[in-house]
Formats: C-alpha cells, structure tokens, sequence
C-alpha cells in the first residue's frame, strides 16, 4: 500500500466528516453529538478499510510489514496533531485546541463530548489522555481487515 494513497484515503474521509459535523455542529444534546461520532468515525473506518482489503485482493502476496507501516501512516497525521495539542497545552504559547478539533473531523464530536470549549487552558491532563485513544483506530482500519482478507484468501 502506497502512503500518499492512505494519505489520500484519510483526506477524502476527513472532507465527508467535514460535512457532517458543521451540519450538526450546533448541537449540545450528548445523545446527537455520540451519533455523529459514530458515523464519522465509521466513515474513517469503511474507506480505510476498504482501500485495505482492494489491496489484499490485488497483492495477497505482499509482505504483512507494509501493511503496518501503511497502518502507522494512517495514525500518524492524527499522532502529530495530538503530539502538537500536547505542545500547546503544557505551556505553548498557541492556541491548538480549536485547530485540533478541525484538524481532526472524525473525531471532533469525540472532543467536544470530553471537552466542548475551544481553548487549550481547558484542558486537563486526562482529558490529553484519552484525546490520544482515537489515534489507534486509523491503524486498525488499514491492519485489521488486510489480515482478515488475507486469512480468508490463505484458507
């Protein structure tokens, strides 16, 4: 899998999110905001793990230490954006938070439910924490279904 691919992938994901977060963007109701993290998270997910099994089909016989590797670079972007959000709030002396949250489009319902202002002086150190949980899921879009698709070829 090539990264500008993943990359690509990540970035037409982010602009789906995009539209559906300023389209419920204005809601407080917890219960609405969870919905809208799931579908954006779920479209992260389906067009990463989509290119991932295209990919198991059409090279079965590559080596598994690309398909990490593309896994990393998915989470990477994400990884740095939280790496920054951590700069800024232990003492930066810039505002990340608000560009965090726009940043990251799949997650941003997920921000707001631990911390809905846009400052980065309202955050607290766990709330950093658990900020740095959702990075995970881009790897496992890519890893998880190219070695389950490889499995099921292998039988």
């Amino acid at each position: 899998m090539k990264i500008v691919r993943v990359w690509g992938r990540i970035a037409a994901a982010e602009l789906l999110c995009f539209f559906i977060n300023m389209t419920l963007a204005g809601s407080r109701s917890a219960a609405i905001r969870t919905v809208c993290l799931i579908c954006t998270s779920l479209i992260l997910v389906v067009v990463l793990a989509d290119m991932s099994v295209k990919a198991a089909h059409d090279g079965i016989n590559r080596r598994k230490t690309e398909v990490f590797l593309a896994g990393a670079a998915a989470s990477l972007p994400f990884l740095i954006s939280w790496g920054v959000l951590c700069i800024s709030a232990k003492g930066g002396s810039f505002d990340y938070y608000r560009w965090h949250k726009l940043i990251n489009e799949p997650f941003l319902q997920f921000y707001n439910l631990i911390e809905p202002e846009v400052t980065v002086k309202a955050l607290t150190s766990d709330e950093l924490a658990l900020m740095l949980v959702p990075t995970a899921l881009p790897f496992a879009a890519v890893v998880v279904p190219y070695l389950w698709q490889y499995r099921i070829k292998q039988t």
